[in-house]
């Protein structure tokens, strides 16, 4: 044992061959739903990976454009100096910065020794494309994260104040054209992509009522989305305390987005406030025309990559600042 200490910084002695990279790489849901052959050849795309304690994978400073799919050991992700997050075996770090886009990066650095695969964003994407349950399932997975996240943050969850009131009637049914308009600046990241709005118009279904009635409860099954058209609908989380967190949605608002893409179930209580137009999409419906226009469905994960890291810096900041101030240091007695 080095009598400096740097023994701390040992790498793992365990090498990753090609089979080895495979059977590592079926342990990451969603590779665990291809066959072995598929996964055998996105698994020679990939670069074996070691780090010692203290060794950066990432760089603030620089867009990420790698994967590392941890097999052994731990890292943590900082930004501004702030840990983010830390992850340890069996953990995928750097994709949702890469997915993201962010020219600034993140700054990941080894806990523990550590033993990775890297995937090139590039390789990722065109995976994704290929054999779109892994692209379905990273939708599903940075969902899933993005309602933990809100479901940690302090009132209003993260949302939006909305004050919208109105006593015009209600507006005609919209044609495909309006349905589109609408589809085009709820979705922003949907872009110019005419022509997956559209398929996304033909499938919507309107709902309208003149009085509140019940979307969904808690715990239903997340089975769609609704665009608001005009209305409000307040929504209701409650916490395992019993505490209620209360925040309303109105006009260009998308209901259920995310607990329809994480498919984890309804998450909060949401009814309607008076009248009532709103566009509904199957989540089945959604997904299908992601596949048909895998554009459309690269430009929804780098919004919703995006959206993860605003939060979890957000969570950071708040973490920060609940920490107690540090107690002055006693001064020695004259």
């Amino acid at each position: 044992m080095p009598p400096d200490g740097s023994h701390t910084r040992l790498l793992p002695s365990l090498g990753v061959g090609r089979l080895e990279r495979v059977l590592a790489l079926r342990g990451f849901p969603p590779y665990d739903k291809l066959d072995a052959e598929e996964v055998s050849l996105i698994a020679a795309k990939m670069k074996e990976r070691r780090f010692g304690v203290g060794d950066v994978l990432l760089e603030p400073g620089r867009q990420a454009t790698s994967f590392f799919f941890v097999i052994r050991g731990g890292v943590e992700i900082r930004k501004d100096g702030r840990l983010l997050r830390a992850l340890g075996d069996r953990s995928v770090v750097g994709g949702t910065a890469a997915l993201a886009e962010d020219p600034l990066g993140y700054e990941v650095v080894a806990s523990q020794p550590t033993l990775a695969l890297e995937l090139g964003v590039d390789d990722a994407w065109e995976d994704f494309e290929d054999h779109f349950v892994l692209g379905r399932t990273v939708i599903e997975a940075i969902a899933h994260e993005v309602i933990k996240l809100r479901q940690g943050m302090p009132q209003g969850l993260g949302y939006a104040a909305v004050d919208w009131h109105s006593d015009a009637p209600l507006p005609e049914p919209l044609d495909l054209v309006g349905r589109l308009a609408l589809l085009r600046r709820a979705m922003t990241f949907a872009g110019s992509r005419l022509e997956a709005l559209a398929d996304l118009a033909r499938e919507a279904r309107e709902i309208r009522a003149e009085t509140p009635f019940e979307l969904w409860k808690t715990g239903d099954p997340s089975n769609g989305l609704v665009v608001i058209v005009h209305g409000t609908a307040e929504c209701t989380m409650r916490r395992d305390d019993g505490t209620e967190e209360v925040f309303r949605l109105g006009p260009g608002d998308i209901l259920g987005a995310m607990d329809s893409m994480s498919q984890t179930g309804r998450w909060y209580d949401a009814r309607t406030e008076g009248p009532f137009v709103g566009l509904s999409l199957a989540h089945e419906s959604f997904m299908d025309v992601l596949e048909d226009h895998f554009t459309l469905a690269r430009s929804a994960i780098t919004s919703l990559s995006k959206a993860m890291l605003r939060l979890l810096e957000q969570q950071a900041q708040l973490d920060e600042s609940e920490r107690p101030a540090p107690r002055p240091s006693a001064r020695p007695a004259p």
